[in-house]
């Protein structure tokens, strides 16, 4: 069991549920559940943070003036093609120096594998997981696939996806993370052997989801489901649906089998994806599923629309930032609520979302 320490900021908060919980255990008015769920703790969501420049420095954390309790790292997290090995000097330049500088953000990441991070040795950040040079433990992918929970005061069981047998009952929320990349042509090319084990991935998915009767279910992976870009809408119509269509080079409609993914999240009850790959601010609710795009809080900022391939007019998101709203998202988890706050590279909140669980819907009817 991996543990991580939680320390809320607000004293106003701390006097408050304090006082809270003493009540509640002085008069029996709550159980032990009750307790947890009282809980609550915020993480951050990054993408595409594989290249430092001056653009995009992490001191964003910093002006938003916010301390996570654990950091959610959605791939590409070292430009232009990944690492070499777990010496490589990228794991200390690019994330430790240019992130870990800064105390608020000295606490675990949870990663996952980008696209780009497979242009090389993908295997060495889940190598670098267990190897000595990551002795505080703040670098977590223990496989390429893996879940994680939280009851609210910060325990984490660490459990390869398609291994998962605790149902994570009392568990606040409990994170998926899912190696999407067997979508991407140019990794299927390379790695020949993703496009089968994505297929594989989505399956064991299916299965722990099926298990899990924590309170929020949150899946976490680089690419999207949805998003405005034309290029990369491609790939989420391939990762989102059992069959999706498509224009050939010579303009030609094609058809082809898709992973399905959103039908795998439907069922198991998920409430919330998170997403990296394009550059932008992006937001959507589809069929009760809250789909939230990191932008490139590390990387580079595309022109123009800022969408790679510019921007399909056949797809309408509820929300997408502008080219220049690099970012990342601010999390607060509580029993009622997901609150989700877009913040940019300058600190400043451009939206936030509130996602009320179906649970706390139900009980105000």
């Amino acid at each position: 069991m991996l543990v991580y320490k939680h320390v809320v900021q607000d004293p106003i908060y701390c006097r408050q549920h304090y006082r809270k919980t003493q009540e509640a255990v002085i008069t029996h008015k709550c159980t032990i559940t009750d307790l947890l769920y009282s809980m609550s703790f915020r993480y951050f969501a990054v993408a595409d943070v594989g290249t430092a420049n001056k653009t995009t420095q992490s001191n964003y954390a910093q002006k938003f003036n916010a301390s996570p309790a654990m950091v959610l790292c959605l791939g590409d997290n070292f430009y232009p093609d990944g690492v070499d090995d777990v010496h490589d000097s990228q794991f200390q330049t690019t994330w430790r120096n240019n992130f870990l500088q800064h105390p608020s953000l000295r606490v675990p990441w949870n990663v996952i594998l980008g696209n780009h991070d497979y242009m090389r040795n993908p295997h060495a950040q889940i190598e670098y997981h267990y190897h000595s040079n990551n002795s505080d433990k703040l670098w977590r992918m223990p496989s390429n696939c893996y879940s994680f929970k939280s009851d609210g005061l910060g325990y984490n069981d660490y459990t390869n996806i398609g291994e998962v047998s605790d149902n994570g009952s009392h568990a606040l929320v409990q994170f998926f993370g899912i190696d999407t990349n067997g979508c991407q042509l140019h990794v299927r090319e390379k790695f020949p052997s993703t496009e089968s084990e994505l297929y594989s991935h989505i399956d064991k998915l299916r299965g722990d989801l099926a298990i899990s009767n924590a309170h929020w279910k949150v899946v976490f992976g680089h690419h999207p489901l949805y998003t405005q870009g034309l290029n990369h809408g491609k790939v989420a119509k391939c990762l989102r649906s059992r069959e999706y269509s498509y224009l050939s080079p010579d303009g030609n409609e094609c058809s082809s089998s898709g992973y399905n993914l959103e039908d795998v999240l439907l069922e198991g009850g998920v409430h919330a994806y998170f997403a990296g790959h394009e550059h932008v601010l992006q937001q959507h609710s589809a069929n009760g599923i809250y789909h939230f795009g990191c932008a490139g809080a590390g990387s580079e900022v595309r022109e123009v629309t800022g969408l790679y391939g510019g921007m399909d007019p056949n797809i309408k998101l509820d929300w997408v930032g502008k080219d220049t709203s690099a970012g990342f998202i601010a999390v607060d988890v509580s029993r009622e609520v997901l609150n989700v706050r877009y913040v940019t590279i300058e600190g400043d909140i451009i939206r936030e979302v509130n996602v009320t669980h179906p649970q706390c819907k139900d009980a105000t009817k």
